[in-house]
Order: structure tokens, then sequence, then C-alpha cells
């Protein structure tokens, strides 16, 4: 069952204020690294880098959203809808950028383990080769893709690749929203049916998956070292392990959570729409199913807004500097009056 155009309406104008969100949090976290030289450090540059990926999905689930909503007055049957060049970009370029923010939201949380647990700012100690490492796995991997190879030395049938293959075999079109948002992905002409689940996994639920597993990992194992040495000092802080972290990087610790509470809702309707409905499913899955799509209409295109918040608001030295120039310039217009 497809979901009803008032949940897709609905469903549009979620995405759409979610994505503007996105965009508008996520040019201030990029201004804020400009502006303010007090936060500048090896954490805040790959935040960066993330927040330009998560930049480019806002934008391109924002374009999806505007698609749904100009097709739709022409016909309201969801399944007429075709590939065009619009849906193809779009698949395209946030399939990548959803790949490359896991690649570095991964990324952070492994600089910081090894920076407060090892005490080693890799960045610091091998700048350049961190550099081209960094870079390499954030921008290169998403966008390239290579087959593998198993242990018995078997090729697969399917290339494994990722954004730039999976375009180059026309994989990526419209979906008719089965597991999706209100934007292009995984073509629904794939056939058979288990292949497009395939191409689902490889551009962008597999790297979904593992960042959970990963980060979370990492994470709570720093707030438990962290808790640890605040019983042996209270005035421990990360600061003081390295001379490059703030205070306010421990806020990082909650980035999983984040990355959680957003995207659950469309890993919940991905799984949810392969169980077979006449199970336990069978009554309430249009139900559940409408409100996870709009749910996950949030999620997917949120995370540059939430990070602000997290990165920014709640981040003391950004909130002080804000203000504090805040404050000049209010001086320097009352100066300007009197004179």
């Amino acid at each position: 069952m497809e979901p009803t155009w008032e949940v897709i309406r609905a469903a549009l104008s979620i995405s759409i204020l979610s994505s503007s969100l996105s965009v508008f949090g996520g040019l201030l976290i990029i201004g804020s690294y400009v502006t303010i030289p007090e936060i500048r450090n090896t954490v805040r540059r790959l935040l960066v880098c993330l927040t330009i990926a998560d930049l480019v999905t806002a934008f391109g689930n924002f374009v999806g959203a505007v698609r749904y909503t100009v097709l739709q007055s022409f016909t309201q049957n969801i399944t007429e809808f075709e590939n065009d060049p619009v849906c193809v970009g779009q698949a395209f370029f946030t399939t990548f950028s959803n790949l490359s923010s896991f690649v570095w939201t991964i990324l952070i949380a492994l600089h910081l383990f090894l920076a407060v647990i090892f005490k080693r700012n890799l960045h610091f100690t091998h700048w350049l080769l961190v550099e081209i490492l960094d870079h390499g796995f954030g921008w290169v991997l998403p966008a390239m893709g290579e087959d593998k190879v198993y242990g018995n030395g078997a090729l697969m049938n399917e290339s494994r690749a990722i954004a730039i293959t999976a375009l180059a075999k026309g994989k990526l079109g419209e979906d008719g929203t089965y597991a999706t948002g209100s934007w292009c992905w995984i073509s629904k002409n794939i056939e058979p049916f288990h292949k497009q689940v395939e191409w689902m996994y490889i551009t962008g639920k597999a790297g979904e998956l593992i960042t959970y597993l990963v980060t979370a990992t990492l994470y709570i194992l720093l707030k438990l070292f962290t808790r640890r040495m605040r019983r042996r000092n209270p005035d421990f802080e990360w600061s003081r392990t390295q001379q490059r972290l703030r205070k306010e990087d421990e806020n990082f610790c909650y980035a999983w959570g984040i990355v959680y509470l957003l995207r659950l809702w469309g890993t919940l309707r991905f799984f949810m729409s392969f169980y077979p409905r006449r199970y336990f499913l069978q009554d309430t899955y249009p139900t559940l199913d409408s409100v996870f799509m709009c749910l996950q209409c949030y999620g997917a295109s949120a995370q540059a807004f939430w990070n602000f918040i997290l990165y920014c608001v709640c981040d003391e030295t950004v909130r002080h500097a804000v203000l504090r120039r805040r404050g000049n310039y209010q001086e320097l217009e009352s100066s300007i009056e009197q004179s």
C-alpha cells in the first residue's frame, strides 16, 4: 500500500522545512569556524567537513521534495513517476553526501577516542598523512567503488560500488517513496526485487548501520573513561589530555545520540517494509509507515541543524564570542549615533 497523498504532502512540507533549517544551521557552523579562532582545532575541522556533507544532503532532499511537489500537480498517482535528470542527479548527490556524512561521523569519533584515551593527536603529529587519509576516506571512498573479492576468490557478479558506479549502472532514480522519504534513491525499475534491496544496502543502509555501531561504541567508551577519570580527579577535562581539545568538545559524546534519534525512523521503516505484512504488521503497517515516513523526512535532513544546536548554541566559547561581537557592534552603533 502506497502512502496517501495527504501523508505525502505532510512529508513534503516537513522535508522542506527540515532541509531549510539544516542549510541555515550548517552555514552558521561553517561561519563560526571561520570567524572564531578559539574553536579551531582538529575535531572542529572535521565537523566542518561533516557539515558540508550534511548541507549537500539537506539541499538534495529539498530539491527532491520540490520535485515531488511539482509532479503531484500533474498526477496524483505516485507509481507513475519515472526517472528524470533532476531525480537521478539528486539521487547521486544525496547518496554520495549521506555516505560521506557517515564516514566523517566515524572519523570524528575515532579522532576523539585516540586523542582522549590514548593521548594521540594524529593531526598534529602526522599532519599531511592524516589530511590525505581523512579526505580520502571522507570524500573519495563514498564516491568511488570497487568489486569485492570474497574468501573463496570468487568475484561477485554485481559490482559492489558506491555513488559513481551506482549512477553509471543506472541504479539511481525514482523509488516511489518505497522505504524512503520524499526524494529519489534506488530506482524501482531494478529487477529482481532483492537486487534493489542489495543496492539500498550498498549505497547507504549498510554504512548507516556501521555508523550506529561504531560511533555508539566509541562515544560510550569515551564517556566511561571520562567518568572514571573524574572519580579520581573531579577537575579532569579533555583539554588536560590534549592541548588541542577544548572543554566543550565533550559535547561530541552526544553526537551518536543525534544520529540515532534522527535516522532511526528511516531505518525502522526500511526493515519494516520487507516484513510480510500478513503477520503482526498487517493491521498497523499503514499507520506506522505514514508516521515513520514523516519522521524520516524530518530526520534525514535535520542533522546539520541539530549539530548547530549542539556545537554552537550549546558551546560556551561560541556563545560568548557571538555576544561579545554583538556588544561591540552595539557600542560602535551608539558611538556613530552620538557623533
